[in-house]
């Protein structure tokens, strides 16, 4: 037996549908599951990825519980839409030691769900609470601030230099974290 066979087992039951029911209820907003142990939300959910076209966040209690529930996910599911939001910081906020890795996953999590209206697949976000305290631009804000180039494009580098400059990034020699332009 394989993780689909197990996949398609989980699908079958008569909670699943239960569950699937509720999730196309636009009347209800939040769902908690209960009694669920070691990898059953994952299962769970990878049974309903086909079937729905629902954003699906999971908020667990600290980081390393919400990576725990991300690499089920990624095994069971093995999808570009499952996704991680981590935290911005190395550690807690309040040490102010931003993590640049971190960084780009949080702004690549928030660039699919802007782009995510757009398609019929399902969307599994993991996070957990220090994650999602910190603040984030909105979607109107990154528009107005956003650079965009195409190829072929006869473009003055005086002009972008400066346009950068004004965004906040900083001249380098050799660009090795976010907001450092060479």
């Amino acid at each position: 037996m394989d993780i689909k066979d197990i996949k398609n087992l989980y699908g079958k039951a008569p909670q699943i549908g239960a569950l699937m029911k509720l999730l196309k209820d636009n009347t209800v907003g939040n769902i908690f599951l209960k009694g669920l142990s070691c990898s059953a939300t994952p299962v769970i959910f990878s049974a309903l990825s086909d079937k729905l076209d629902n954003t699906f966040i999971f908020i667990l209690q600290d980081a390393d519980e919400a990576g725990y529930l991300y690499h089920d996910l990624m095994q069971i599911i093995n999808s570009d839409n499952v996704l991680f939001f981590p935290s911005g910081y190395k550690r807690a906020a309040k040490h102010g030691q931003r993590d640049s890795a971190n960084e780009i996953l949080r702004t690549e999590v928030l660039a699919k769900v802007a782009s995510h209206n757009n398609t019929s697949d399902a969307l599994f976000i993991v996070s957990y609470p220090d994650a999602l305290a910190e603040l984030v631009v909105s979607k109107k804000g990154l528009d107005e601030r956003r650079l965009s180039l195409k190829r072929g494009q006869n473009i003055d580098i005086t002009d972008v230099e400066h346009l950068l400059r004004e965004y906040g990034f900083t001249e380098v020699d050799y660009v090795y974290e976010p907001g450092q332009f060479a």
